[in-house]
């Protein structure tokens, strides 16, 4: 709440009163350039994993054994060839390029774009 109060602030929103659409797009700004430090770091530790689940789902030929490689995930539902390949695809792009991209980011909204589904 803190930060969102200093950014509404930093934006030009008086006290009191309703920041306009181009003071919000501001005060976003701000509060993701704010968290940013949070996020990256929070990130970046959860990313090591990647490597140890990647290796794991390489061997899991089951659903329970995939379950088992990664258990802070809600797990899979349904496990066959298809769905192991698509998945290892998909960790090894993390890999290469996002967890890359978010070592290089040097805030916000550079750090927004090294995830395909923020991509405009």
């Amino acid at each position: 709440m803190a930060i969102m109060a200093e950014a509404l602030k930093k934006a030009g929103v008086q006290e009191g009163k309703s920041p306009t659409e181009a003071q919000m797009k501001k005060a976003q700004i701000y509060m993701q350039d704010a968290m940013f430090p949070m996020q990256k770091k929070k990130f970046l530790e959860e990313a090591k994993r990647v490597g140890e689940v990647k290796k794991c789902l390489k061997n899991a030929n089951s659903i329970k054994e995939a379950n088992i490689c990664d258990p802070d995930e809600d797990g899979y539902e349904e496990w066959n060839n298809n769905i192991k390949e698509e998945t290892l695809e998909e960790l090894s792009m993390f890999e290469t390029k996002i967890i890359p991209c978010v070592k290089k980011a040097q805030d916000g909204k550079a750090m927004e774009s090294c995830f395909p589904q923020y991509d405009k």
